[in-house]
């Protein structure tokens, strides 16, 4: 079985590329997916269908393919993971978004139980809007 690092890291490198398969696959049917920020956007998502009819959709209809994502570093500590990582993006009414996140996130048997996204919400706010 490949190690909770391998599994992060294969998913962010078809993140980057706007392949979201593997990031999908890493998660757990139970994770527990909080977003922290300001205003709307700040959410718990309890199980991954609900992460993917919230903030999933949420990206997906603001957000013009494809997803572009730089990592800007993947700490191993054991069951922790810790991914930082840029998105440079542009919407889809052509405005672009620029933005610094931090992952921290728990894993089990090579699944992501547990994930706490950390991001500049002035920004999500001010250049996407209120969540929808």
């Amino acid at each position: 079985m490949p190690t909770n690092w391998a599994i992060i890291t294969a998913a962010f490198d078809k993140l980057k590329d706007g392949d979201t398969s593997l990031w999908l696959d890493a998660m757990a049917d139970n994770i527990r997916y909080d977003f922290v920020g300001g205003d709307t956007w700040d959410q718990v998502y309890e199980g991954k269908q609900a992460f993917i009819e919230g903030l999933g959709r949420i990206v997906v209809a603001k957000m013009a393919p494809p997803l572009r994502l730089k990592v800007q570093r993947i700490i191993d500590a054991g069951d922790d993971i810790i991914v930082e990582f840029i998105s440079d993006q542009t919407t889809r009414v052509g405005k672009p978004y620029s933005n610094r996140y931090c992952m921290i996130l728990h894993m089990e048997e090579g699944k992501i139980v547990d994930l706490v996204e950390y991001c500049d919400t002035w920004r999500v706010v001010t250049e996407l809007g209120q969540r929808a």
